[in-house]
C-alpha cells in the first residue's frame, strides 16, 4: 500500500479483501501480515499471501509455472480492497512469471529376451524416454550416451534411431544398439550369454543420459538374459601369416571346431558338429557369403575352410602387399557350426604381416640421341616398388654399371650427360630399403650429327605419322642439333619431353610506374606486379590424370607459382629481389607414368615485346588449337603453315635446295662466348648481402670463382676477405667495410671443358632496395626464349634433318 493514498490526513487504512483476477474476494484479518495470521490466495501461477498492513509474499508453485519454457514470461493478477473506516477502494497486484529450464527425470527401464534372440523397442512400446518426463511445456527429451559396467561407452547421434545411426555398445551377455529417440535393440549375441544354463538367467546393465538440451539426468536399462537349451556354441579362433604366405590348419585339433563345444562338451569329442557355412566379416556384420571347401577371397587373402574344421590362408591380395614391412592387419570371416538340430556362429581371426617385397621393373626400348647433344633419361619410368612410398622399404635407390663416359646417373635414377657417336648398353640396378633389387639394361644408340636420312619424294608431316615414331608409355628425351654451325662454342640442346612443350606465353605488368626504357631490366619491367603465364602444348593430354610442378631440385613450388592441374597452364607472379626461377611441369598420366618438361622463367631475358603483353585475367590455353603443318616435294621446295584456332599465324614458302638460306640463328655479330648465367637474386640482411645465380649447365661446372675488373683480379685471386664466393653453387656474401659504396663483381664459371663463362653484378651498398641493383648478364638471348614454333618443328621432324635445319631458319 506504499503508493496508495487518503485525502484526509488523521485517516489510515488497512488491506480487508483480496482475490485472484475473476476469483471471490477473502477476507483479510485485521491487524496482520502476510508472516502472521496472512491470508493465501492461490492464482494461476503462484499462492499470494497478505497481510491487513499491505506486507505480501508469492510464491510460483503451481503446475503451470513449472510448464513454462526458459525465458517464457506470464502475468498473476490479484485484487485487493483498501478501507479507512469510512471509504473502501480496490486496486491490483500483478506478478510476473519467468519461466526456467526444469531438469528431466529419467526413470529406470527393464526388459528380458532369451539367449541369441532380439529383443527391439520403439517409442509407445516402452522404449527409454517413454516413461521419463519434463516438466517444461515445450520440452524435448533426446538419449545423448550409453555405457555398460564393463567400460564401454559411446556418444549418441544427434536425431538418430536404433536402426539409422545408432550408438552400439557390447555388454556382457549381449549388443544394445540405442537412437537418440530412445528406441533400442538388444541382441544375447555374446559367448556368455550361450554359457547360461537352460531355465537360468543373468542380467545385463547399461546406463544411458537423458537431455533436455540444457540440462540432463541418467537411469538404467536392465535387460534380462534368459538361457535357453543351445546344443552348440561356436568360440573365435585365431591364425597368423606373413604377406605372400600360406597358413595350413590341416589338423581337426587345431582348427576351428577345436574350442567349440555341444551339449556343453568338447564338439569334436562329441563328433556331431561341423562347419556349415562360411562367410567374410566380423560376426555382428555382414559379408560375402562362401563355400565350405572352396575359396573365398577376403580383404587381405584367399580362405579355403573344410567342414571338419581344417583351413588354408594364403595372404595374396593387394592390400596385403601394400602393407609395409612389419606392419599387421586382420582378416575376418565369420563360419557356422552345426549339429544338425542347432547351430551357432564364431570368428576366424587371420593376423597378415606386411614383408618387403622386392621392386618390379620393365624392358625399356632402345634409347636414340645424337652426338655432341645433351642425353636425359629418367630410368624411374621402368622400375616400381609395390611396398608404401611413404615408408624406407617403398623408396627405390638407382645405380649403374657400364655407364659409357660422359654420362652420369643420380639417386633418382636419372641418367644425364653427353657422350659420341657409338651404341651403348647399361645395367640400371634400383634398390628398395630392404636391400631387395632388380636391374635392366638399357641401350642407347647415338648418332652422327650430320646423318641425314633418306627424305621421301613427296612427304605430309603431321601429328598421325608422328605417333607412330613415338613409343607408348616410354618416356625418353630425344635430343638433337638445331644446326651444326661452325666455330660455335655454346649449341642450345632441344629435348622432345614426352610430348609436351611450351606454346603461349604472356606477360602482364601490373605495376603502377611507367618508363620509357625498353630494357628487361628496366624498373617498370622488373617489379612484384609481374606476372608472367605460358600454356602447355601436350600430345598425349587424352591420357593425362594431372599436371603438376616441383622445382627443379624435386622440392615444392612457391605459392607463387600456381599451375592448373587439367591443363598445365602455369601462372607466375615473382616477388620482390626474385629475378629467375627453374621449375618442372610434369604430367601424370592415367597408368601412373610422369613426364616432365623444364622451363626457365627469367625476368631479364624476356624481351619487352608488345605481342607478349596482354591481361592474364582471362588467360586462355591455345594449346589445342596450335598446329603446324610442313609440306616439302621432292624439288626440296617447302611450305609451313602455323595455325591458331584454324587460322594461319604464319605461312613460309622457299626452296630448302637454295644454299643461301639465311642462318637466322647465327647472324649475331657477337663472338663473345656465351653464357647461361643469370642473377637468380640480391637479398640485404643488416650488413651482409646475399647474391644468388641461377645457371642450367651447374652440373658441367668445375667451379665458380670471382674477379673484379676494375682491379683486374681474376680467377678469385686477391679477393678481400669480407667477399665469399661459394665454389660449389656461385652464391656469394658481402659484408663490406662502412666505407666502400659499391663494387662491381664478375662471378666466372668454369667448365669440364674449359670454356669460361660470366656474369657481372654492380652492387650498390649505399641502397637498402637491393632490387634496383642492376646486373649485366652474357647471354644469348635465343637460348632464354621459349620453345618456339621453329624449335617444335626441329624436335618433331628431326627424322628429316638436312630440311629440318633450314625450316628452322625460315620459321624464325
Amino acid at each position: 500500500m506504499n503508493d496508495d493514498t487518503d485525502a484526509d490526513d488523521d485517516d489510515s487504512f488497512t488491506v480487508t479483501k483480496i482475490r485472484k483476477d475473476g476469483g471471490s474476494d477473502s477476507n483479510v484479518s485485521s491487524g496482520s501480515t502476510y508472516d502472521s495470521s496472512g491470508t493465501s490466495v492461490t492464482g494461476t501461477y503462484g499462492t499470494l499471501t497478505i497481510g491487513a498492513d499491505g506486507s505480501y509474499k508469492y510464491i510460483a508453485d503451481q503446475s503451470a509455472t513449472d510448464a513454462l519454457d526458459a525465458g517464457d514470461t506470464v502475468t498473476d493478477v490479484f485484487i485487493y480492497t483498501i478501507d479507512d473506516g469510512d471509504a473502501t477502494d480496490t486496486a491490483n497486484i500483478t506478478i510476473t512469471v519467468t519461466g526456467v529450464n526444469d531438469d528431466p527425470v529419467a526413470v529406470n527401464d527393464t526388459d528380458s529376451v532369451n539367449e541369441d534372440e532380439t529383443v527391439t523397442k520403439t517409442g509407445a512400446q516402452d522404449d527409454l524416454l517413454n516413461d521419463d518426463t519434463d516438466a517444461d511445456d515445450s520440452s524435448s527429451l533426446s538419449v545423448t550416451n550409453i555405457s555398460h559396467t564393463n567400460g564401454n561407452s559411446g556418444t549418441v547421434t544427434s536425431s538418430s534411431t536404433y536402426a539409422s545411426n545408432g550408438t552400439q555398445i557390447v555388454g556382457t551377455y549381449g549388443t544394445l544398439t540405442v537412437g537418440a529417440d530412445g528406441s533400442y535393440t538388444y541382441t544375447a549375441d555374446q559367448d556368455a550369454a550361450d554359457s547360461i544354463a537352460n531355465g537360468s538367467s543373468e542380467t545385463d546393465v547399461f546406463t544411458y543420459t537423458v537431455s533436455d538440451g540444457s540440462a540432463t539426468d541418467t537411469a538404467t536399462i536392465t535387460i534380462t538374459v534368459n538361457g535357453a537349451d543351445n546344443e552348440v556354441a561356436g568360440v573365435n579362433d585365431t591364425g597368423a601369416v606373413d604377406d605372400d604366405s600360406t597358413l595350413s590348419v590341416g589338423n581337426q585339433s587345431a582348427g576351428v571346431l577345436s574350442n567349440d563345444t555341444d551339449n556343453g562338451s568338447a564338439a569334436l569329442s562329441v563328433g556331431e558338429a561341423s562347419v556349415s557355412a562360411i562367410r567374410t566379416g566380423r560376426e555382428n556384420a555382414s559379408g560375402t557369403d562362401g563355400t565350405i571347401g572352396s575359396a573365398i577371397d577376403g580383404t587381405y587373402g584367399s580362405l579355403t575352410l573344410n567342414s571338419d574344421g581344417t583351413y588354408d590362408y594364403t595372404a595374396n591380395t593387394d592390400a596385403a602387399e601394400a602393407l609395409a614391412p612389419a606392419q599387421t592387419a586382420v582378416d575376418y570371416f565369420t563360419y557356422t557350426i552345426s549339429d544338425g538340430t542347432s547351430t551357432d556362429t564364431a570368428e576366424l581371426q587371420i593376423t597378415v604381416t606386411g614383408i618387403n617385397d622386392a621392386p618390379t621393373s620393365s624392358t625399356p626400348a632402345t634409347i636414340y640421341a645424337t652426338e655432341n647433344q645433351s642425353v636425359t633419361i629418367q630410368t624411374k619410368t621402368f622400375f616400381s616398388d609395390p611396398d608404401p612410398s611413404s615408408n624406407s622399404y617403398g623408396q627405390l635407390t638407382y645405380s649403374v654399371s657400364g655407364l659409357p663416359a660422359g654420362l652420369t646417373i643420380n639417386s633418382n635414377g636419372k641418367v644425364t650427360g653427353i657422350v659420341t657417336q657409338g651404341t651403348y648398353t647399361f645395367t640400371v640396378t634400383a634398390t628398395d630399403g630392404g636391400n631387395l633389387s632388380t636391374q635392366q639394361t638399357f641401350t642407347l644408340e647415338v648418332a652422327k650429327s650430320n646423318d641425314v636420312d633418306a627424305v621421301p619424294e613427296k612427304l605430309k608431316i603431321n601429328k598421325k605419322n608422328i605417333e607412330k615414331k613415338v613409343k607408348n608409355k616410354t618416356v625418353v628425351f630425344k635430343e638433337r642439333s638445331v644446326v651444326e654451325v661452325p666455330n660455335l662454342e655454346v649449341t642450345k640442346n632441344y629435348s622432345f619431353n614426352g610430348g609436351m612443350r611450351v606454346v603461349d606465353v604472356a606477360v602482364e605488368d601490373l605495376g603502377n610506374t611507367t618508363t620509357d626504357d625498353p630494357t628487361p631490366m628496366s624498373k617498370s619491367f622488373l617489379n612484384e606486379g609481374t606476372i608472367l603465364g605460358f600454356a602447355i602444348g601436350d600430345d598425349y593430354r587424352i591420357n593425362v590424370k594431372q599436371y603438376t610442378a616441383t622445382m627443379e631440385n624435386g622440392s615444392a613450388v612457391p605459392d607463387w607459382v600456381k599451375v592448373d592441374p587439367k591443363t598445365g597452364q602455369t601462372l607466375v607472379q615473382f616477388p620482390d629481389n626474385i629475378y629467375s626461377i627453374d621449375i618442372k611441369i610434369i604430367a601424370i598420366d592415367k597408368d601412373n607414368t610422369t613426364r616432365e618438361i623444364d622451363v626457365t622463367l627469367d625476368q631479364s631475358s624476356i624481351k619487352p615485346d608488345k605481342s607478349l603483353k596482354r591481361s592474364l585475367e582471362n588467360f586462355i590455353d591455345r594449346s589445342a588449337t596450335l598446329k603446324s603443318e610442313v609440306f616439302i616435294d621432292n624439288n626440296g621446295k617447302m611450305q609451313l603453315n602455323a595455325l591458331n584456332k584454324n587460322q594461319i599465324d604464319l605461312n613460309r614458302t622457299a626452296n630448302l635446295n637454295n644454299s643461301e638460306i639465311v642462318d637466322i640463328e647465327n647472324n649475331s655479330n657477337n663472338n663473345s662466348t656465351l653464357s647461361t648465367l643469370k642473377l637468380a637474386s640480391i637479398d640485404k640482411n643488416l650488413d651482409k648481402i646475399t647474391v644468388k645465380i641461377a645457371d642450367d649447365k651447374r652440373n658441367q661446372v668445375v667451379k665458380y670463382s670471382l674477379s673484379i675488373p676494375e682491379q683486374g683480379l681474376t680467377l678469385g685471386n686477391q679477393i678481400p676477405n669480407w667477399l665469399k664466393i661459394n665454389a660449389e653453387t656461385g652464391e656469394i656474401e658481402a659484408t663490406p667495410p662502412k666505407d666502400l659504396e659499391n663494387i662491381k663483381l664478375q662471378i666466372i664459371a668454369e667448365d669440364e671443358d674449359g670454356t669460361l663463362r660470366t656474369l657481372e653484378v654492380d652492387l650498390d651498398f649505399t641502397s637498402n632496395d637491393q632490387s634496383k641493383l642492376p646486373s649485366k648478364t652474357v647471354i644469348d638471348e635465343e637460348l632464354e626464349k621459349f620453345a618456339s614454333l621453329q624449335d617444335q618443328i626441329h624436335v618433331k621432324y628431326n627424322d628429316y634433318e638436312n630440311y629440318g635445319d633450314k625450316i628452322v631458319k625460315i620459321a624464325s
